[in-house]
């Protein structure tokens, strides 16, 4: 069996770290902000994104093509 890439909860503090920063930073902060209503759900569903990628959990169930398409 092959070794975990990373934890879950390594991957729930990448993605909250991540956001934290985009959100203040001076060029993407006026771009993610008000696109983002609720900030908690959002970074959750890219945790449960992330940790499908990473971990194979199959939490997300989504298409993150489409979400974003005309954004």
């Amino acid at each position: 069996m092959a070794a975990e890439l990373c934890t879950e909860q390594e991957v729930i503090d990448l993605v909250h770290a991540f956001y934290a920063r985009v959100r203040r930073d001076e060029v993407l902060g006026p771009i993610f902000n008000p696109a983002i209503d609720d900030w908690a759900a959002h970074k959750a569903t890219l945790v449960g994104f992330w940790a499908s990628i990473m971990l194979g959990t199959r939490e997300y169930r989504g298409n993150p093509l489409a979400v974003h398409r005309g954004h």
